[in-house]
């Protein structure tokens, strides 16, 4: 998928799950 043809709500919930998916990440080393 071309990003040009992503639309703003869906890049936005994309750049959610990849900050959530790095702080899950980050909590997951601590343990």
């Amino acid at each position: 998928m071309n990003l040009q043809e992503l639309t703003t709500e869906q890049l936005s919930a994309e750049l959610k799950r990849r900050e959530q998916e790095k702080e899950a990440n980050r909590k997951a080393y601590k343990d």
